[in-house]
């Protein structure tokens, strides 16, 4: 989406468009849930994965709890409503604690570093 996003702004910048990026993280609405049983039902429970599914799972749902990784809606629908009404609204608006770390961790230490901090969540 970041590649796109960043084409689509050149391309209608000469038309006064602007192209914005809202990256919200882990959201409390109940999508992990739902995120969750579908992981869960599209896999073969004696199957090589298993250990795999069932890891996802713990972390996805444990981080969803975590009130400093995540937000509510609320909380992103008042980011939306600033990058909708500021006169010269930000390339990209990070919601949460957990969207601005991902998005720093690339950028500061590189693609290796971060693929390595993925892993570790899924040990």
């Amino acid at each position: 989406m970041e590649a796109i996003s960043d084409a689509l702004r050149q391309e209608v910048r000469p038309f006064g468009v602007d192209v914005t990026i809202v990256e919200p993280g882990l959201i409390r609405t109940g999508f992990g849930a739902v995120a969750s049983s579908s992981l869960g039902a599209g896999s073969d429970p004696t199957g090589p994965y298993r250990t795999m599914v069932a890891a996802v799972d713990a972390v996805m749902a444990k981080s969803y709890r975590n009130r400093a990784l995540s937000a509510t809606p609320e909380t992103v629908a008042r980011v939306i409503e600033r990058a909708v009404t500021a006169r010269r609204p930000r390339t990209r608006y990070l919601v949460t604690a957990a969207a601005w770390a991902m998005v720093h961790t690339r950028r500061l230490l590189g693609a290796r570093v971060f693929d390595a901090v993925n892993r570790l969540q899924f040990r």
